[in-house]
């Protein structure tokens, strides 16, 4: 090979591993700078062999729960109802239906070199039933835990502010786009979010949240309740809270008679808000950019279920 070639393949290496460095070093995603993110938060499930496929009638069998915090809020003591359904109380002895968290089940986190650390279940909740009839043949169950759950979930995202809004807008720093949101992990998030000019000294927010879990949306009062149930006046209720942290920049909302936290009814899991920002307080007259938070507040319901079949023991 002569070295005209060499130089050139030499070249073309060179070429490519600058080019895959510029890739690497680009910006990181708000997911990626603000929150570890997911779609999940409290996971629960049963216990191996807790409720067994099979039981013997007349003989007690437990049904245990593990939960697993797979979201980043952490939940604290009392704040989890799983009530048992699918069976009937009287017929199989449950004497406590309704079961509450007695410890925290806290989320995940991130260790100081940036990685995930793993959380581990923990089994907090059990139920002893003991079915007391004469089976003469087999019969099988479904049975199922209804768990509710206080969540919450934090969404932020970087807006480009000036005081007044008019001229050229800069490449790096634009007004007029759909904006990256970072969620932490939870099953309700900020979906999209679009900021806007819409006058010389106001900038427009419109925001969509979406469930994007399995479960049902509930109002945080439906934790005063006794049991995890459905309760249609406070299903789909969403508590909705958008804020700068650093400064005290008012957020006005028309769902909220201009103020900027309220509660809104999710339509088939989805719910959109608009939110202005007057700019004319401010003193910089050149783009610079904010981050704004938007926090998201609710009791999450979700079902496990299983089958059980009671044997005649003879």
């Amino acid at each position: 090979m002569n070295n005209k070639k060499i130089l050139l393949i030499c070249l073309l290496l060179t070429s490519l591993l600058v080019l895959a460095a510029s890739c690497g070093s680009g910006k990181k995603s708000p997911k990626t700078d603000y929150f570890i993110g997911g779609k999940e938060g409290l996971v629960a499930s049963f216990v191996q062999g807790e409720p067994a496929t099979d039981v013997f009638e007349k003989e007690d069998f437990a049904i245990s729960l593990n939960l697993e915090n797979k979201g980043e809020y952490d939940i604290k003591p009392n704040e989890i109802i799983a009530t048992l359904v699918g069976v009937s109380y009287a017929d199989f002895q449950i004497k406590q239906q309704n079961l509450r968290n007695q410890a925290p089940v806290n989320g995940l986190q991130r260790s100081p070199e940036g990685s995930t650390l793993p959380t581990t279940p923990s089994t907090e909740l059990r139920y002893t039933a003991n079915y007391r009839k004469d089976t003469p043949v087999n019969i099988p169950f479904d049975l199922g835990v209804n768990v509710c759950y206080n969540y919450q979930t934090n969404a932020k995202t970087k807006l480009c502010l000036k005081k007044d809004l008019r001229g050229a807008e800069d490449p790096n720093c634009k007004i007029n786009e759909q904006k990256l949101v970072g969620n932490s992990g939870a099953p309700v998030q900020v979906s999209s979010l679009f900021e806007a000019r819409a006058g010389q000294n106001e900038v427009s927010l419109t925001m969509t949240f979406t469930n994007v879990g399995r479960g049902d949306v509930y109002s945080r009062s439906l934790l005063s309740k006794e049991s995890c149930v459905e309760d249609r006046e406070l299903k789909n209720l969403l508590n909705v809270k958008v804020e700068f942290s650093e400064e005290d920049i008012a957020v006005r909302c028309e769902k909220f008679n201009g103020g900027n936290e309220g509660t809104l009814t999710l339509v088939q899991g989805t719910q959109n808000l608009h939110c202005v920002i007057n700019t004319n307080d401010f003193g910089q007259e050149t783009l610079f950019e904010k981050d704004i938070d938007v926090v998201l507040g609710y009791v999450y319901k979700d079902q496990i279920s299983t089958k059980v079949t009671v044997k005649n023991s003879f």
